[in-house]
């Protein structure tokens, strides 16, 4: 797992973006995103798999109040 501070991350693009892009995604947001931890490596659809079948989304230890 890696951890990421605090930062302010900026949303969106410009009108003259070169693609498509819908309605919402145009504009300027500033956003404040929270301290969180991630993996580093991907998770494969087998082991996602293996959590759901495990029963993951069901034990408490793998989440947050947030989360």
């Amino acid at each position: 797992m890696i951890t990421l501070e605090k930062s302010e991350v900026t949303l969106g693009k410009p009108i003259d973006w070169p693609s498509f892009g819908w309605d919402n995604e145009y504009g300027t947001e500033k956003r404040i995103v929270e301290p969180f931890s991630a993996s580093s490596m991907l998770i494969s659809n087998k082991e996602f798999y293996q959590f759901v079948i495990a029963s993951g989304y069901t034990q408490q230890r793998y989440w947050s109040n947030d989360g």
